[in-house]
């Protein structure tokens, strides 16, 4: 599950509702008229969360979340790890543009939104940012995956600057 941490407590955002978010269709008006996207404050429970409170996006598992091949013309680019376009965790582009990602969806209701992959690399590269996934990940492999993505989290400026 993603996880939104404040300093009062750990929210956890279901996935039933992150995926919902990314089935709306392109045409889909998802902005609310007045742009009431956050919560006046921290909230300390799922059930007061708003889209535009999630500031960190994170992201482990295997080549679908590395975006394996996702931009392949052949054979050989199969191979190259197109974490940006990863639906579960890549940032690039934008929704506008109809690239329909969780975190473009949840950057419509938070340009600040951090941690989404960018690019082309592996988990090592610095445009991986919270993208800890392998590309030939397994079962196995995800309290590993979950063990370094925390670590890099806890080394990670950004993130101790929001107060996190």
């Amino acid at each position: 599950m993603e996880m939104l941490r404040t300093r009062a407590a750990a929210v956890y955002v279901p996935l039933w509702f992150l995926v919902s978010l990314a089935m709306l269709t392109e045409s889909a008006n998802i902005l609310c008229p007045d742009k009431n996207y956050t919560s006046p404050s921290i909230p300390t429970s799922v059930h007061r969360l708003r889209v535009g409170d999630i500031k960190v996006v994170a992201g482990i598992g295997d080549s679908l979340s590395v975006g394996s091949g996702a931009e392949a013309i052949n054979l050989l680019d199969l191979v190259n790890q197109y974490r940006g376009r990863s639906f579960s965790v890549g940032g690039d582009f934008s929704y506008e543009q109809s690239y329909t990602t969780f975190p473009n969806i949840l950057r419509l209701f938070n340009p600040n939104l951090y941690g989404y992959s960018t690019g082309i690399g592996d988990e090592k590269t610095a445009n991986a940012k919270f993208n800890g996934a392998l590309m030939n990940g397994l079962s196995g492999t995800l309290v590993d995956q979950a063990k370094n993505l925390v670590e890099r989290m806890r080394r990670q400026q950004m993130l101790n600057s929001m107060g996190h």
